[in-house]
């Protein structure tokens, strides 16, 4: 119960601070092509003004975006907004039906190869975007539970 109100607060202070600026507390969702039979799925948040905006690329290490993850990434993803950045946090693991990545022996080889063109691609989805600058956009992934 504590640790839900502790969210709740550290959420209601962010938007206090910041001003409501996304669509929603959780950003706009988008879809990012990867390659003809698959998306990734994310999701983007905007500063208010007219940008553009320099942007990172929040991406999950190899646990699946479990929910205090999640918030993990959001609260960061607030952070960064509020100091002007444009923020897309990407799912990985969901779109191609893994539960977490394998971060051992061949499993890691694999998953680092996809990870690095997940990242990728969100670069140029990012790129696409008229509100980020092109020249400065940036990575933020969580290993091992730490940013």
């Amino acid at each position: 119960m504590c640790r839900a109100l502790r969210w709740i607060s550290i959420a209601a202070v962010a938007m206090l601070v910041g001003g409501c600026q996304t669509t929603s507390g959780t950003g706009t969702a988008v879809r990012i092509k990867a390659d003809p039979q698959l998306s990734l799925t994310g999701s983007i948040m905007v500063p208010d003004g007219p940008g553009p905006f320099p942007a990172v690329v929040l991406m999950h290490g190899c646990d699946n975006l479990d929910p205090m993850l999640r918030q993990s990434l959001r609260d960061h993803a607030w952070h960064l907004v509020d100091a002007g950045y444009v923020t897309l946090i990407v799912e990985s693991l969901a779109p191609r039906r893994l539960r977490t990545l394998g971060c051992t022996g061949q499993d890691a080889v694999a998953a680092s190869h996809y990870r690095m063109h997940d990242a990728i691609h969100a670069l140029r989805f990012l790129r696409s975007q008229s509100t980020v600058d092109s020249e400065r956009i940036f990575v933020m992934e969580e290993c091992c539970k730490a940013l």
